[in-house]
């Protein structure tokens, strides 16, 4: 368990979600205690609606986000015939980092080049009501330029989240039924509760979300959605999946990348 000394700029909340292990950034966890505690005091901790949209295509970002609860869709724009298509989806949950990529290129807001082509096509919009740290993306350079363990850090959140994406989203080798319910069991392990055993529920996604991540067509996510529930495993209401066999589920992904659930 990390030790984080007392501090003005850490908060008993913060603290706790220092603590948290795997619901923690990646992020924070590989900060030393006391940078943690100051790129927690640069950021604006907001509150913010669903629908809420942190990032619009065609502008760079000002803000990098530390999601502390909720689900955000991070969505990649691809230029086709002079119209901007989807490319890929991508659900950040509590412990992401949102906007890392945009620390890689120098700040030059008058110009755009073909190295930032990419910052310029991402959506970021929140699926539900959600609390995001957010800090200046100016300070994140300051950090970024001073500090080493900040670099690294950052590089590790980097190669999480890579890897988990890999082991979500770029799995098209599986069966439609797989690849829903690794994402399910994977968006679950932000949802937890007090009642034992615990419920987990998966809100905010849309089934056009889940298709457009998954790469698959909205026909083939309803079929294995509705075999899902018919096996009484999972059941489904307006943006909320409720799963009521965990085990049941890991079973059904059939894949040893996620960890088997004790009920």
């Amino acid at each position: 368990m990390t030790t984080i000394p007392p501090s003005p700029l850490l908060t008993p909340s913060e603290a706790r979600r220092l603590r948290k292990g795997a619901r923690t950034s990646a992020f924070l966890d590989n900060l030393p205690p006391g940078l943690a505690a100051a790129v927690l005091g640069a950021a604006v901790r907001k509150s913010v609606r669903r629908g809420t949209t942190l990032k619009d295509a065609g502008y760079r970002a000002t803000h990098v986000f530390l999601v502390e609860s909720g689900c955000i869709t991070e969505q990649i724009l691809f230029p086709e015939a002079g119209h901007m298509r989807p490319a890929s989806l991508r659900f950040r949950q509590a412990g992401s980092v949102i906007g890392e990529n945009d620390l890689s290129t120098p700040f030059n807001p008058q110009q755009k080049t073909e190295h930032d082509a990419s910052l310029y096509t991402t959506i970021v919009t929140c699926l539900t009501p959600s609390v995001v740290d957010a800090i200046p993306i100016v300070k994140m350079r300051e950090f970024l330029d001073s500090e080493p363990a900040f670099g690294k850090a950052l590089l590790a959140s980097v190669a999480k989240s890579s890897t988990e994406s890999q082991m979500v989203y770029a799995n098209s080798r599986l069966a439609a039924l797989q690849r829903v319910a690794h994402l399910l069991l994977y968006l679950s392990e932000w949802s937890h509760s007090s009642e034992q055993p615990p419920r987990l529920t998966v809100t905010g996604p849309t089934q056009t979300n889940l298709a457009e991540a998954l790469m698959l067509g909205r026909a083939s996510i309803e079929a294995a959605l509705r075999e899902l529930r018919d096996k009484e495993i999972l059941s489904t209401n307006h943006r909320t999946y409720a799963i009521h066999k965990p085990r049941a589920l890991w079973a059904e992904a059939g894949s040893p990348s996620r960890i088997q659930p004790d009920y």
